[in-house]
């Protein structure tokens, strides 16, 4: 099963993903690249409009402003996501592992908490929820030799493990004291960067200019 370097990789794109369709429902569709576009041309100090030094320089510093602060956004979403798909990996911490946190049951219950602590917002919701069952999804697409073998995925419908024959990712070793156990494990890490790296900095792009296009129609309607 992946590492969690390979979980956050794709905890985290899996909730941008969602965040971009739920937020580009309810966006105007207007496209903004920076606060520049944001604001109209404003005379003053001798100059005409984008004439004028002091509003460049003015405009540049807003700019920048604007783009640290949706960077911002983006970390915290970043860590919030990857914090949400390392979550069910605690069950290690019982002896359950494989269970009941791998499984719809948790992420169904997952979605219903975040709903009801953050004022009840669909989206956010929806994004939370897929971010930690994207774990899940990894886990069965990945390969265990752990037994029992596989996921207890539909619970609480039925206790029943799950595995998919494509073993997309490798399984991560715990034997510390094994001969190969870095090798393997390296590999196993670089395997999930190649596979998840791409796609999640594609869609981190795709988040980033559907943040700045979200800002400036919400600095447009003010």
């Amino acid at each position: 099963m992946p590492s969690p370097i390979g979980h956050s990789l794709g905890g985290i794109a899996a909730g941008w993903l969602v965040t971009i369709i739920t937020s580009s429902s309810n966006a105007s569709g207007q496209r903004c690249e920076s606060e520049n576009n944001c604001q109209e041309p404003v005379k003053g100090d001798g100059f005409e409009g984008n004439k004028s030094p002091v509003l460049q320089r003015r405009k540049k510093r807003k700019r920048r402003k604007f783009l640290i602060k949706c960077f911002g956004g983006l970390w915290r979403e970043a860590a919030f996501f990857s914090l949400l798909a390392l979550a069910p990996d605690f069950d290690l911490l019982v002896g359950k592992h494989s269970t009941y946190t791998h499984s719809v049951g948790a992420i169904t219950l997952v979605g219903v908490v975040v709903y009801g602590l953050n004022n009840q917002k669909k989206g956010q919701a929806l994004s939370a929820t897929m971010a930690y069952g994207s774990h899940i999804l990894l886990d069965w697409l990945g390969t265990d030799t752990s037994a029992p073998i596989g996921i207890m995925a539909l619970w609480p419908l039925t206790n029943k493990f799950y595995q998919s024959q494509l073993f997309l990712f490798m399984s991560i070793s715990r034997h510390f004291r094994a001969s190969n156990f870095l090798s393997h494990n390296l590999y196993a890490v670089l395997r999930e960067l190649i596979l998840l790296g791409p796609l999640m900095a594609m869609i981190g792009v795709c988040r980033f200019r559907n943040q700045t296009t979200s800002a400036c129609s919400k600095s447009k309607s003010e």
